[in-house]
């Protein structure tokens, strides 16, 4: 297939992303959804005949774009890339290797001293079945992650144990639906004390309908791996940078802070689809119970957003609070319109809070490569993105302008060879105004968007810089990352490992 003789070859000759892209089309168009008996289309052949289809392209933007609709639209399933490549290896009795994380490892004021390290191993088919944290190289673990796999490879137990304080955390279970989908996750501690239950349902093809969230407030005591850098699977996500900034390896190692202490939460989030695949309305609800200064307070939020063409029309949104001992609180409403281009740019929005109307103009940047995004915060805030002429981000820079004092501003640089990322470098300003109370509001964009901000009435009060480093393996496979903060207060590397899947 494309001229080459396996995975390994495609990868090594360019074509790992096409070869995916044909076998998840292949394997979801399936007419009895058993790739195992052989790919069958049925009457899909001649209506797909005459269709251009876009294969080479990254096999994120793929689904995103054609694969959705083909299988939305003729009565498919979704298939993961991982399950078409080891269902097409399988098949042909043939292995390939994945590169997967096998060191993180941290050193706190880079003084040459790792002060954690979190290690990884998996079993022959490539799944992760243990993770080990340890206060340095060469010391004995003090947590450890164990991970079980049932006969298909879908995970169904996960366990964290404390080693240092001979405390069995907690132990998450998973459950999956005839199909294969997963159901529900459930967190339990030693004492089988319920901690955290999350549940889904879907509709024929894979679309998520629901998703409902628990959270008790002995959940609320623990570690919460799914902070980390994993999706809900326990696949690690990868280190790749898109438009929204991206979350740091030290993220691996810390737990949220808040201001408050949340007891306990719930959440239920509903959507909708329309008949090629595409988002049409998402409905959320959250319900938290919060003590904050010693005072127990309830807050309910609230959410609607519809969908034009995958792109959101109409956001509106309550939040109601109330201080319980007292009861008495408040509440806000916002409504959001965004207008579009016919190519799909914002040209503006609509936002009313709690009876205010005003309207939001993004500023028009659309010569060359140049994207602006507006309306995210409410009106307050910008994101714009720079690309090259090969469709890649290059740069990412966000504005918030909630406060009248100051403005913060993001800016993510992205480099480039060969097509994969070698260097991402994150700059943060704090631009504060001095003498003068909203001053900040007036500064131009451009202004903004320059390394210098040329005003009498601006001090730029702190800038932090992070460098992320990427190497890759011959055949073009992530081999090594290295990220340093600017101050030289900490350095973060994850080394990857070849793992040969039989």
């Amino acid at each position: 297939m494309l001229g080459a003789e396996n995975i390994e070859d495609a990868i090594e000759k360019g074509l790992g992303d096409q070869l995916t892209n044909i076998l998840m089309f292949l394997q979801s168009l399936d007419r009895d959804h058993n790739p195992d008996n052989g790919i069958d289309l049925g009457d899909l052949d001649a209506a797909l005949a005459d269709m251009n289809l876009d294969f080479d392209q990254e096999s994120q933007l793929f689904i995103e774009s054609e694969y959705k609709q083909l299988v939305n639209e003729n009565g498919g399933v979704y298939i993961t890339a991982d399950q078409a490549q080891r269902h097409f290896a399988g098949s042909l009795g043939v292995g390939f290797s994945l590169e997967l994380p096998a060191v993180d490892s941290i050193d706190n004021g880079i003084d040459g001293s790792v002060d954690h390290v979190a290690t990884y191993v998996y079993n022959e088919d490539g799944r992760l079945i243990e993770i080990s944290e340890a206060p340095g190289v060469g010391l004995d673990p003090i947590e450890k992650n164990f991970l079980d796999y049932d006969s298909e490879g879908r995970l169904i137990e996960l366990v964290y144990d404390d080693l240092e304080n001979d405390d069995l955390h907690l132990t998450r279970t998973y459950a999956y639906e005839n199909n294969g989908r997963l159901s529900t996750i459930e967190e339990r501690d030693a004492e089988n004390t319920l901690l955290a239950e999350r549940s889904w349902t879907y509709d024929s093809v894979g679309n998520v309908l629901t998703e409902q969230t628990l959270v008790t407030e002995a959940g609320y005591m623990v570690y919460d791996i799914l902070q980390t850098s994993y999706d809900v699977l326990f696949n690690l996500e990868p280190y790749k940078p898109g438009v929204e900034l991206e979350r740091t390896l030290g993220s691996i190692f810390q737990d949220e802070n808040f201001e408050f202490e949340i007891t306990s939460s719930t959440s239920l989030q509903r959507y909708e689809y329309e008949e090629n695949g595409r988002l049409a309305s998402a409905n959320e609800l959250f319900e938290y119970e919060i003590v904050q200064s010693n005072t127990a307070i309830e807050l309910v939020a609230s959410s609607n957003t519809i969908y034009e063409k995958g792109l959101p029309l109409t956001i509106s949104s309550t939040v109601d609070v109330r201080y319980l001992e007292i009861d008495d609180g408040f509440s806000s409403e916002t409504d959001i319109a965004v207008n579009y281009s016919e190519g799909g740019d914002v040209l503006s929005c609509d936002i009313e809070v709690t009876g205010s109307l005003f309207r939001m103009l993004s500023v028009s940047y659309l010569q060359g490569e140049m994207e602006v995004y507006s309306c995210g915060d409410v009106g307050i805030d910008e994101t714009i993105v720079t690309k090259d002429e090969n469709g890649h981000v290059t740069d990412v820079i966000y504005i918030d302008r909630s406060s009248t004092f100051s403005t913060e501003k993001y800016k993510q640089n992205i480099s480039y060879d060969n097509g994969r990322v070698v260097q991402v470098v994150v700059k943060q300003d704090s631009i504060l105004g001095v003498g003068q109370v909203g001053i900040v509001d007036q500064i131009s964009i451009d202004n903004l968007l320059g390394d210098d901000i040329d005003s009498e009435f601006v001090e730029v009060v702190s800038t932090k810089i992070l460098s992320r480093e990427y190497d890759y393996t011959e055949s073009g496979k992530l081999s090594y990352v290295e990220e340093i903060y600017d101050d030289h207060s900490t350095a973060l590397q994850r080394e990857y490992q070849s793992v040969e899947i039989r």
